[in-house]
């Protein structure tokens, strides 16, 4: 849907404003236009969009309506452009911001000695959703918790640094490797 319906005309890193005959807008959580750098949810209309999912009527309600919700949580600058910060799906809420587990998990991957790396949300013992890391280190690699926790602290503000990082032997697989 959004290659057709925005267009970067600027070559910003931005995904652009609407094209011609389309319009798009954000929403926030509460259902309503978001302001300005606000983050939220792109909703879109256009002519070229489909009427909903194949045989998938109860999606198609949730998504298809009067304005169609793309599932993409982004922000609008004051020129109108629109950038995205991931899928509400990916997407995690931590203390009122939106965080990319995908952008912390890069940030970890890349300290040396590190082989696999995932950030989840978990809730804590006051049932608030903080951030966590479980770390597979490579072979022979000398690692410690309070090392990547100086280095998360220097690539990202505080709120998206994981409160607790762990050092496990695994991280679980499904059956595909996923």
């Amino acid at each position: 849907v959004l290659n057709s319906i925005l267009y970067n005309k600027n070559g910003t890193s931005s995904l652009g404003t609407a094209t011609p005959g389309n319009a798009i807008r954000v929403i926030n959580e509460n259902g309503a236009v978001a302001a300005v750098g606000e983050v939220g949810y792109l909703e879109v209309q256009a002519p070229s969009i489909a009427l909903g999912y194949y045989k998938d009527p109860e999606w198609s309600s949730r998504v298809f309506k009067d304005w169609v919700a793309t599932g993409d949580v982004v922000y609008s600058d004051s020129e109108g452009n629109i950038h995205h910060m991931g899928r509400a799906t990916d997407m995690i809420k931590i203390r009122g911001q939106y965080i990319n587990p995908g952008e912390l998990e890069e940030t970890l991957q890349n300290y040396n000695g590190i082989d696999q790396v995932a950030v989840v949300s978990k809730a804590d013992v006051n049932n608030v959703d903080m951030l966590e890391a479980y770390v597979v280190l490579r072979e022979q690699a000398q690692v410690t918790v309070n090392d990547l926790k100086r280095y998360m602290l220097s690539k990202h503000e505080k709120y998206m640094c994981p409160n607790n990082i762990h050092i496990v032997d695994h991280l679980p697989r499904t059956d595909t490797g996923k």
